[in-house]
């Protein structure tokens, strides 16, 4: 079983006996579309291989000590989600962007 069937299965209600416990996924595949679909089935933090014992251990205490609400919105089960971030990577650059220096 891979993280993203796993994920689905512990965050299905009517599946597993406690949905609402943290997942934190630790993987080595940093697809764009692999973390979008980890959050879809309602993981609480994606992180990407490797990973210091401090990251993993910050983003433990992090996640247990402000739990974002679990929320049901359609076929989602999970943490409420965040907001959207603003975060263009680099090979994504418009024209908007670019600033001349003289």
């Amino acid at each position: 079983m891979n993280g993203a069937a796993f994920a689905s299965v512990v965050r299905n209600p009517g599946r597993f006996p406690h949905p609402n416990i943290p997942i934190i996924m630790l993987t080595g595949h940093s697809e764009r579309w692999r973390v979008e679909e980890a959050m879809r089935l309602g993981v609480n933090e994606y992180l990407l291989k490797p990973v210091s014992g401090k990251m993993l251990c910050d983003r433990m205490v992090a996640t247990l000590t402000k739990p974002r609400p679990i929320v049901r919105v359609g076929p989602y089960y999970g943490p409420e989600p965040r907001p959207a971030s603003s975060y263009k990577p680099v090979n994504e650059t418009s024209l908007d962007d670019v600033v001349l220096i003289n």
